[in-house]
């Protein structure tokens, strides 16, 4: 479907650029013709219809004319990276084929690899022959990608995205961010994070340009060099490019950022907002459901509303629904939604139920089509008979105490009993005024007695959610140290 896009570019606006790559434009009739290309030589490793292939590939130009091509041909893709390999080396069996840069090793072994050569791309690429790409017989359930989720269950898990949910999902992205043939898509992420695909094949479809860079260091400095009008990145990647902004740096014009995996603080958005975008669209969903509610408003009141197709109810731990203002567990139903996780019949039976998907989080219905989502189901903290999440112990914290960053977890101690922890990081404060701000700060919290450990930095996954494993063994550590105050 995406490649009937491309060449209906490629007819009416030829010249236009669809890629840029390091500074070499790529036009929208190479990029048509290179796909054709691409799929003429995957043609002759065997690949047709119902297959499926993971691929690993740095050049990022070829890495997506490899998708697209596959997707032209009516199989289904998946992109994988040296460094995950080993968490996702189970889920490698699913593959008809794995092209790579390298050998990946796998239990059960993958059926078969590829080595990706760069000769092999040159004369792919310098082909004369490119002929008229012949698209596979369409069924709206037919798979098209495979994606990899660890956010719900604790591992890694592969969903897969049959061609109706997928073009769904492409066409969420444009209508949630306007994407047009003057959008310019810089892109920060890897094809790795599905929301990154999503929303670079979003913008190619709506006639846009992609701009690559292969070593892409400072994210502002080629936001100015490239004109960006888009770009979707991690929490944590924009608070790092907000602290890094030259003194007197100009804020792009009608920026528009996308925002996936964490919440995005108030703090941060506000600055975001002073010097850097327009726009801050902050979404929260996940790889199994898609888009459940967004944030493109600077309006408290309009934070958090559900996006169209979706349905949200908050439970009890009956499942029994709750009304509006009361705090539970979600469940959501979506239009865009899997059937599950593919070979683990275990973890769909847990998180897919009655025709509802599970995401582990707890949340509130501000309103019927407006959610505030307060924490993970996992990780709340029991104060006496009172569930708290830790995320609102941080966020009170963070705002009142002059500190980097803090994480919240409850330990055991010798007696078995669990004592509430608060590590902080940063902050140039004495102990012992720390320690009256953030006791100060936590004034509307009951939480009773607690013990507060720095640590050199909080330990956060790439997405920005602590890890709370690693934070309860770094304040072990701590302890053994004496660095609690």
């Amino acid at each position: 479907m995406t490649h009937q896009y491309i060449a209906f570019h490629a007819a009416e606006r030829p010249d236009a650029a669809a890629i840029v790559v390091d500074g070499r434009v790529i036009d929208y009739r190479r990029f048509h013709r290179d796909i054709a290309r691409t799929a003429a030589a995957l043609r002759e490793l065997g690949l047709s219809r119902g297959s499926s292939v993971a691929v690993d590939c740095k050049n990022l130009y070829f890495h997506w004319l490899l998708l697209l091509a596959c997707e032209l041909m009516g199989v289904a893709t998946a992109s994988i990276k040296p460094e995950d390999a080993g968490e996702r080396q189970p889920a490698l069996a699913h593959f008809d084929l794995i092209l790579s840069e390298r050998c990946h090793a796998s239990e059960p072994p993958p059926r078969a690899q590829y080595t990706i050569a760069r000769d092999w791309i040159e004369r792919i690429l310098a082909s004369e022959e490119a002929p008229e790409p012949v698209e596979a017989a369409r069924h709206d359930g037919d798979r098209i990608r495979l994606g990899h989720t660890s956010g719900t269950t604790g591992a890694v898990k592969t969903v897969v995205y049959t061609r109706r949910v997928f073009d769904r999902l492409i066409e969420k992205w444009i209508w949630r961010c306007g994407l047009s043939q003057d959008c310019r898509y810089l892109l920060a992420l890897p094809f790795t994070v599905e929301g990154a695909y999503h929303h670079a094949t979003a913008c190619i479809r709506a006639g846009g340009t992609i701009v690559i860079e292969s070593a892409l260091a400072d994210i502002a400095a080629s936001l100015a060099r490239h004109d960006i009008t888009q770009f979707t990145l991690f929490p944590i990647q924009l608070e790092q490019i907000l602290e890094r902004l030259p003194a007197g740096y100009v804020k792009p014009r009608g920026l528009a950022i996308s925002t996936l995996g964490a919440a995005v603080s108030p703090a941060l958005r506000e600055d975001a907002i002073a010097r850097l975008a327009s726009r801050l669209y902050e979404t929260y969903g996940c790889n199994e459901i898609g888009f459940i509610s967004s944030t493109g408003t600077d309006d408290e009141a309009a934070r958090g509303m559900l996006c169209p197709g979706v349905r949200v109810e908050i439970v009890d731990e009956r499942d029994w629904p709750l009304g509006i203002g009361e705090t539970g567990r979600i469940r959501v139903k979506t239009d865009t939604m899997v059937d599950g996780y593919l070979g683990d019949a275990a973890a769909t039976e847990r998180m897919f139920r009655d025709g509802w998907f599970y995401p582990g989080d707890l949340g509130t219905l501000l309103s019927p089509r407006r959610l505030a989502v307060v924490g993970r189901q996992d990780e709340l903290l029991n104060l006496g008979g009172i569930k708290v999440p830790p995320a609102q112990i941080e966020a009170a914290i963070a705002a009142h105490a002059p500190v980097a960053d803090v994480g919240v977890c409850e330990i055991a101690n010798g007696q078995g009993a669990k004592e509430i922890w608060i590590a902080v990081s940063g902050g140039g404060s004495r102990d012992e005024l720390l320690l009256q701000q953030i006791g100060e700060s936590l004034r509307s919290i009951p939480l009773g007695t607690f013990r507060i450990a720095k640590l050199a930095s909080i330990p956060r996954t790439a997405t920005g959610k602590i890890r709370r494993d690693a934070l309860r063994e770094a304040l072990a550590a701590a302890l053994c140290r004496a660095d609690s105050l």
